[in-house]
């Protein structure tokens, strides 16, 4: 057994080790190959003397290969996303050339249920614990509604949802009031590699089952070893990740990291460029994001309306408005109305 009072890893260990991560990803049968861990990957970084995670050399962490494989990285396409909206919203996202980008805590009920649900998944539970519990449970008056460690997270993660699927009747449903809404087609462009510490722009992966069970497998199996496999490509997934049930809504996200860890010359970044929000009437937090033409600087990229798609039951008088204002703005975006 590893020593803990040195929580050193041995040459043995580390072969044992990744012998057991190998085995039991190979063992969720992903239909990709993943490069093998190789015991000289495996590291153990003194910062993390308290909880024993394991730690891998640059670019061998084999959950950052699986988020990168299951979630595809849309930084770089040019293609058109959008985004649904009521059409007087949407007529103030075309005046103001911004949108406002809300906490995963404060959006829609499903995505932080689905954030939830994949702590869930891989046995992570004290996320999902109130962060008092033990001292509550002492004195039998534990609240479910406390406040947990995913809670927190939760308000520090800032997404904006869209799909390239628009012509999908159930988004006119469900997402634009009965076809009374508006579809706002978006194109990023001009991408500063710089911030991607800060912010990913990429699809949502649905599990058709228990795609992760793997990843419990290997946390039992390394208790003996006194170590956890827990790592930063597990947090970034967990915001990308809804079960198959959502799998027609073809979902690319949006998401700034507010929780990401201080780094050199980024501390403070993100709150001074996009200072959080709190809106007076619901308490949702949200940030302003500038478009293309905004008198305020988006130093990550740009991001443009090319379209604007009117629900069938649009108003005319909304629809002159949408235009008039879509000329304004964006003169080159294309406008039309569902029939």
């Amino acid at each position: 057994m590893a020593n803990s009072a040195s929580n050193q890893i041995t040459i043995k260990e580390q072969q044992e080790i990744a012998e057991i991560i190998n085995s039991n990803i190979k063992s969720a049968e992903f239909d990709f190959k993943f490069d093998e861990v190789k015991p000289s990957d495996i590291r153990f970084h003194n910062k993390y003397d308290v909880k024993n995670v394991l730690v891998f050399e640059e670019g061998k962490n084999p959950i950052t290969q699986i988020f990168d494989k299951l979630s595809k990285n849309r930084v770089g396409d040019y293609g058109r996303f959008h985004h649904f909206k009521s059409a007087h919203i949407a007529l103030d996202i075309i005046k103001n050339q911004s949108i406002q980008v809300s906490s995963l805590f404060s959006n829609d009920s499903n995505d932080f249920a689905e954030y939830t649900e994949f702590y869930k998944r891989i046995g992570l539970f004290h996320p999902l614990v109130p962060e008092d519990f033990q001292k509550k449970a002492f004195n039998n008056n534990i609240n479910p509604k406390d406040t947990r460690p995913s809670d927190v997270e939760r308000n520090h993660i800032f997404v904006l949802c869209f799909t390239q699927d628009n012509h999908n009747e159930k988004f006119w449903k469900n997402y634009a009031n009965e076809d009374h809404g508006v579809a706002i087609g978006f194109r990023f462009s001009n991408f500063n590699n710089e911030g991607l510490r800060l912010f990913d722009f990429r699809d949502v992966f649905y599990d058709r089952g228990y795609s992760f069970d793997f990843y419990n497998a290997i946390e039992y199996q390394l208790r003996k070893y006194n170590k956890m496999f827990f790592s930063d490509g597990v947090d970034r997934f967990s915001k990308f990740y809804k079960r198959a049930r959502y799998n027609w809504e073809n979902e690319t996200r949006l998401c700034f990291h507010y929780d990401a860890p201080n780094m050199v010359g980024l501390n403070g970044f993100l709150d001074r460029t996009f200072p959080i929000q709190t809106d007076s009437k619901s308490g949702r937090k949200f940030i302003d994001l500038p478009l293309t033409g905004n008198s305020v600087e988006n130093p990550f990229f740009e991001l443009e309306i090319v379209e604007v798609v009117c629900g069938k039951f649009v108003g005319q008088g909304m629809v002159d408005q949408l235009k008039d204002a879509l000329k304004q703005s964006f003169p080159s975006a294309d406008f039309w109305q569902r029939r």
